[in-house]
């Protein structure tokens, strides 16, 4: 009887120590890792994460498909310059990770402005490296960056900083197409040239200044619900009129 007792003792810690490598091999089946948490890519560039030891189950999401998308297997595409990150959710395994994705730009003409608005003169003089040229109490002007820009205005409403506008020199159109396409997201063609930044809060206009000068400007996203992709948007067209006349106040037409 007490050998019985025994080898069913026996049996039952047997079954004990099979159950719990079990359980152990199950919970390490669930460890899934991936081969990076960060990457950094120029425009249409592409990379691949790889979920370890597989990716059965796994969904990936980015979180700003504007800078860059991912597919469900987990390759990644640069669309533009910008920092976003991929999230990768394995919710059967209990598991979730994200990659960080830095999308460099691979055209350079000149350095944004200081795109905060609604702050004061201390912060964009904070922001910037340039030389001032002028400063009024409505405006500060900076040049001599390098010979594709031949001026960046700041324009300030009430104290508050509300526009900006670079001239960009005629004769660099490929170059400046480029620096603007790996920037922001096209919107209209109409006059002026529509585009927003990624984050979709500030309308970047462009038009022509002058013979020798493009001129870029760049406001906050207008609140109202109005059709940004209108030829027809009178309120827009008269706000990029009325700062261009003020750039032109500060740089006359040469």
């Amino acid at each position: 009887m007490k050998n019985v007792k025994f080898q069913t003792l026996n049996s039952l810690f047997l079954l004990i120590i099979i159950s719990c490598f079990t359980a152990c091999k199950k919970d390490e089946d669930k460890t899934l890792s991936l081969n990076t948490t960060e990457t950094t890519l120029q425009r249409n560039q592409t990379f691949n994460i790889i979920v370890s030891p597989d990716a059965i189950g796994c969904v990936f999401e980015s979180e700003n498909d504007i800078i860059a998308t991912v597919s469900s297997s987990g390759t990644i595409t640069a669309n533009k310059v910008g920092e976003t990150y991929i999230d990768v959710k394995n919710v059967n395994k209990g598991f979730s990770a994200k990659c960080k994705v830095t999308v460099n730009p691979l055209y350079s003409m000149y350095r944004e402005p200081y795109l905060i608005f609604g702050k004061s003169k201390t912060d964009i003089k904070s922001y910037e490296t340039r030389s001032i040229y002028q400063e009024k109490d409505s405006s500060i002007m900076y040049t001599g960056e390098n010979s594709y820009i031949a001026a960046l205005v700041y324009i300030f409403h009430k104290s508050g900083y509300s526009s900006s506008s670079a001239l960009i020199a005629v004769g660099n159109e490929s170059l400046f197409a480029n620096y603007l396409a790996e920037r922001y997201v096209s919107i209209s063609t109409s006059d002026p040239i529509l585009m927003m930044t990624t984050d979709n809060k500030i309308l970047v206009g462009i038009s022509v200044y002058s013979i020798s000068y493009y001129m870029i400007t760049y406001v906050p996203k207008p609140t109202t619900k109005s059709n940004l992709s209108s030829k027809s948007n009178s309120e827009l067209i008269e706000t990029f009129d009325d700062i261009k006349n003020k750039v032109k106040d500060l740089y006359p037409i040469k």
